[in-house]
């Protein structure tokens, strides 16, 4: 046995699966339907005129999230001080789409600064840990459209060092560490309580300006971790006069998590995974109550209107500050459908795509939860179906539900709203990475 205490451990799993957990029921249905009525015919047309599987581009859906975004977040963002993480998706036309918007670009490495300048952005944030001389070079470089959001000391001197050599000022934030996450997330930033003496350090690079501070929490299901840590900034900013009169700018990050799109299987629950776990040691199926759940999430303009009343009670009353946002996923998500055919059904309840799940970076349907859509043999409900890929490896799922009446060789598959964290993650692994085509404007 290689339990040291096997009662403790099973007394452990038992208050693990007798938790209650906050579940959000519900269905996609509407979505799906929705979906279907704007693009059934012309997505099967370009599937008789190209082989699948393939990606398919749609701008028109792309300009309408943006725009709800800028609107959401009119109050406490100006446009051009909304940056678009573009590694979530940095398919050019998605970039140049974005900065048609008047929106910046938020890039996290050299090779994104450069799609950045070259797709026409006029605004860049340049995050991310471990920047290199070269990074912060190519910054400097383009130092008017570029804010440099440093992560280290060590960052502050090379960017200092270089800048005092070239003879060339850059404006720069710091970011912080998250107050409100842990473990690995700890990799970014800077301790609160080392901000101030990052900000007298800063003051001896006479090229440098430090201006402002950054925050990200990811994956947030309500506005709470931005509140939280606001209220921890506004508190520092009260006792630290030096860093209160020459900030400019708040840069509040991203993690705004698209509303009602996609969900999670049991098995991504602690009890779930006990539990299928157990099962695959016995060699016998799960049973669950509920297919999926629903991801949590609150409409961009709940996000919007509880930063806001947070910002201007804890902020607004210490500076007149700037304030940026960064999203990625809640602008790209509708940017990109994928598209497939079933290839082979080898029973009544599972049969083998075309594509490959390395067409979205491997094992991601097996945890989250898309709805899989029949276009040829289209039902308002969900069969029981699996859905494999054809890559020579079992870890290649695509999902165990689709809206269908019937599933047959060769019935065209669409995965919607498929634009974030995906092609980017796409990988020649087995199978080629799919083609990008145009879906045109409906």
């Amino acid at each position: 046995m290689i339990i040291r205490n096997p009662n403790r451990e099973i007394a452990l799993i038992k208050k693990v699966l007798g938790q209650n957990q906050p579940l959000t029921r519900g269905s996609l249905a509407g979505l799906v339907k929705s979906f279907v009525t704007k693009n059934r015919r012309s997505i099967l047309s370009i599937a008789r005129a190209h082989a699948t599987p393939f990606y398919l581009f749609d701008r028109q859906s792309l300009d309408a999230n943006i725009s709800r975004f800028i609107a959401a977040f009119a109050r406490l963002a100006p446009k051009q001080n909304i940056f678009y993480a573009m590694k979530s998706n940095p398919y050019v036309p998605v970039l140049k789409t974005v900065v048609r918007h008047g929106l910046g670009l938020d890039v996290s490495s050299g090779t994104e600064l450069q799609l950045a300048v070259n797709a026409g952005a006029k605004r860049i944030v340049f995050n991310g840990p471990g920047k290199t001389a070269a990074e912060l070079g190519l910054a400097l470089k383009h130092r008017s459209k570029v804010t440099v959001n440093l992560d280290s000391f060590a960052e502050l001197k090379t960017l200092g060092s270089l800048a005092a050599a070239r003879k060339q000022k850059i404006r720069a934030g710091v970011r912080l560490v998250s107050t409100t996450s842990h473990g690995a997330w700890n990799k970014f930033g800077v301790p609160l309580e080392q901000i101030e003496t990052f900000w007298r350090t800063a003051s001896r690079y006479q090229n440098i300006s430090l201006e402002g501070i950054h925050f990200h929490n990811s994956w947030n299901a309500n506005a709470a971790p931005y509140v939280e840590t606001i209220k921890t900034i506004a508190a520092f900013l009260k006792r630290s006069p030096r860093v209160r009169r020459s900030l400019k700018f708040i840069d509040i990050g991203g993690g705004f998590w698209p509303y009602r799109v996609d969900g999670y299987y049991p098995w991504l629950l602690p009890a779930g995974e006990i539990v299928r776990t157990a099962h695959a040691a016995q060699k016998t199926a799960a049973s669950f109550t509920d297919r999926y759940y629903l991801s949590e999430s609150v409409p961009l303009a709940s996000y919007a209107r509880e930063i806001k009343q947070a910002v201007d009670k804890h902020l607004a009353p210490l500076g007149d500050y700037q304030y940026y946002v960064e999203p990625g996923r809640s602008i790209s998500y509708p940017a990109f459908h994928i598209v497939m055919r079933i290839a082979d059904v080898k029973g009544a309840d599972y049969g083998i795509a075309d594509a490959g799940t390395n067409i979205v970076g491997l094992d991601t349907y097996e945890y989250v939860y898309h709805p899989l859509i029949n276009l040829t043999h289209f039902g308002t409900k969900e069969i029981t179906f699996e859905l494999f890929g054809s890559l020579c490896t079992p870890d290649d799922v695509f999902g165990h539900y689709c809206y269908a009446t019937k599933m047959a060789a060769g019935d065209v598959i669409i995965i919607p709203n498929q634009g974030a964290y995906t092609y980017n993650t796409a990988q020649p692994f087995i199978k080629d990475v799919a083609p990008v085509l145009p879906l045109p404007n409906r």
